[in-house]
């Protein structure tokens, strides 16, 4: 069971614990099958991640760079790579995930 951002929760998907909105209040129960509405709903109730069942970390990363370009994708690197270019330890296990996170979030044109 992982917490996935709601970007990547897909129909399909089982929750591994209740979805609540900010006040505390149960939109969904734990072992509920996602559909396209619930989505909608979550974004609507500005529900930013869940619990899910039936989904790994590695699975949904290699969706996310599989749908990029790989200019895309190169082009991101080259950025992230300039950002980050004063960093002692670039081999530092925290250091290179934080760069192929970044890397992944630039290509796709999040920001934020």
């Amino acid at each position: 069971m992982i917490s996935l951002n709601i970007d990547d929760i897909e129909p399909g998907m089982i929750l591994g614990a209740e979805v609540k909105d900010r006040t505390g209040r149960v939109l969904l129960s734990k072992g509920t099958t996602i559909t396209d509405k619930h989505i909608s709903i979550f974004k609507m109730w500005g529900v930013i991640d869940a619990m899910i069942e039936n989904a790994d970390k590695e699975t949904i990363e290699a969706k996310a760079v599989a749908a990029l370009e790989p200019t895309d994708l190169a082009r991101a690197q080259q950025e992230i790579d300039a950002i980050f270019q004063f960093v002692e330890q670039q081999e530092h296990p925290f250091i290179v995930e934080l760069k192929r996170l970044g890397g992944i979030r630039i290509a796709q044109g999040k920001t934020a």
